[in-house]
């Protein structure tokens, strides 16, 4: 049986034609064919070096702030060296943490003297 319909579209009106087919019916499922996921090799995380801190003038160690593990941010404290009576604190140039510390407070270091070393 047909039906003729009148639809707008966009503000223009159409006459259309339309055949009634009765009761719907769902086409079936189709079974979509599941898929192992493939395995995919991870390229190795590359960590970068640790760095090197070192001391840039001769001076005494006035103030260690850290300790050996101690997770540092770019730009905290790592310690102060103290030199004619001025105090310069050596920063953490990146985020990380103390792998190694080789002075102590009290101790006099030379300039490019390696302080410590941070992964």
């Amino acid at each position: 049986m047909m039906k003729k319909l009148k639809i707008t579209v966009l503000g223009k009106s159409y006459e259309v034609l339309v055949e009634d087919l009765g009761e719907v019916r769902e086409a079936p499922a189709v079974e979509q064919p599941v898929h192992a996921p493939q395995s995919v090799p991870l390229a190795p995380i590359e960590s970068a070096p640790p760095t090197e801190i070192t001391a840039p003038m001769s001076g005494t160690v006035s103030v260690l702030s850290v300790s050996v593990g101690s997770t540092v941010h770019a730009g905290e404290s790592l310690l102060v060296l103290e030199a004619m009576k001025m105090q310069n604190t050596i920063p953490a140039p990146k985020d990380g943490t103390v792998r190694e510390i080789f002075v102590r407070k009290g101790d006099n270091v030379s300039a490019g003297e390696t302080l410590l070393i941070l992964d």
